[in-house]
């Protein structure tokens, strides 16, 4: 055998292994026919990249089934033809923040290099919209993968996976149908792409009410040592980076008003009494502070992230959804397990705590005739009809 034919033997051995490793470990990835074989062949090479020195370099590559859809990019590319070019020497031009190799059904066909870099996670999450599988590794060496369901993460030594944040958005518009879709949408990108991704904890109180940001809400709001900075907002993407350092050198919560705008940072949430003796603890005291504030103030979703990655949305005292960067990946999106229908709705409420809990029909599965659910509030058994599930509080209309 040449020694030519000895590597390729060599690197077939490493797919195989691969494949295998994330087939029982349950990695949905599209591995199935020849797009999935060039898949395998790039994160191969991102989880055992060419060592220069000291130095492990960050890699990144854009795979495509079939035809790449620029224009549906978060910005569009210049690409540099490659003919001739052999793969060896084109992925050590691909640093995956600013410059990609492209790879087709063709074959690696060339580079694709961008203005801005899309390190980011949130912005890797976007360019997947190009039909693209993107894979990354990151200057932490994290190995980073986009795909149409979600993040997969390698961190070293696990497989780990993360749903995207714009799944979450129909669920949670259910339990807000007055929030305006579009800051919902940025605000989980923030939390789940920005913040969560570079483990920095932070809370977020939206007024989903129309109420400006400096409300104390009848005292439950301190503001005492808040500051206020430029006129940032959650809508608007631009703006991530500044709200990811200020967040990074803050505690407490930040205010954001209906349509986005970012208020007094560092406040402190209070709950009354009442909220303390029948809202349970959860999680750390962010957690805690955050759901019961949300008990007493019925008209605002409050987004915690904590510094672990994990991202939690609360209403009415509740948890309306959770988002965690090591969830299994159940191949279901996050808005939300079931199909849920919200033509035939009601409002029930609980006779501990006294809340409105939204009750929608399911279409998953036979289920009994009557079924036992819990207030997610306090913990109260709840009795429902067949096909009925408890979706959560739902978040009170604008003034």
């Amino acid at each position: 055998m040449s020694s030519g034919d000895h590597v390729k033997a060599i690197e077939e051995r490493r797919l195989r292994r691969l494949e295998e490793e994330l087939r029982d470990e349950r990695v949905r990835l599209p591995l199935d026919g020849p797009g999935g074989r060039r898949l395998l062949a790039e994160l191969a090479y991102a989880r055992r990249p060419l060592h220069h020195e000291s130095h492990i370099p960050g890699y990144g590559a854009l795979v495509f089934d079939g035809v790449p859809d620029w224009d549906s990019c978060p910005q569009v590319p210049l690409l540099v033809p490659a003919p001739g070019v052999p793969a060896e020497v084109l992925r050590r031009y691909a640093d995956g923040r600013s410059s990609f190799v492209v790879v087709t059904p063709d074959g690696i066909t060339g580079l694709a290099t961008f203005e801005h870099s899309v390190e980011d996670e949130g912005a890797a999450v976007r360019m997947q919209r190009s039909g693209a599988v993107v894979v990354q590794r990151t200057r932490r060496g994290a190995v980073r993968v986009c795909a149409g369901h979600g993040v997969v993460l390698w961190n070293g030594s696990r497989w780990m996976f993360k749903p995207r944040a714009e799944d979450y958005v129909r669920a949670l518009r259910r339990l807000a149908p007055h929030a305006d879709p579009a800051v919902l949408a940025g605000l989980l990108e923030l939390a789940v792409h920005s913040l969560s991704s570079a483990r920095v904890g932070a809370t977020f109180v939206w007024n989903v009410d129309g109420r400006p940001p400096d409300d104390p809400r009848g005292g439950l709001l301190e503001l005492g040592r808040a500051i206020t900075g430029p006129p940032l907002s959650v809508a608007r993407r631009g703006h991530f980076p500044a709200l990811l350092s200020v967040e990074s050198q803050v505690d407490l919560a930040t205010v954001v008003a209906a349509d986005g705008s970012v208020g007094p940072i560092g406040v402190r949430l209070d709950h009354s009494p009442a909220a303390g003796a029948v809202v349970p603890p959860t999680g750390g005291a962010r957690h805690t502070s955050a759901r019961r504030f949300t008990f007493d103030v019925g008209a605002v979703l409050v987004v915690v992230v904590s510094e672990s990655g994990r991202v939690t949305v609360f209403s009415g005292g509740a948890v309306a959804a959770e988002i965690s960067p090591d969830q299994p990946d159940s191949g279901r999106s996050g808005e939300s397990g079931e199909e849920l229908s919200t033509a035939d709705s009601e409002t029930v409420i609980c006779g501990r705590c006294e809340q409105p809990l939204l009750v929608l029909a399911t279409a998953v599965g036979p289920r009994p005739d009557a079924s036992a659910g819990a207030c997610p509030v306090c913990g109260t058994p709840i009795a429902l009809a067949a096909g009925r599930i408890i979706l959560g509080v739902p978040v009170g209309p604008p003034e």
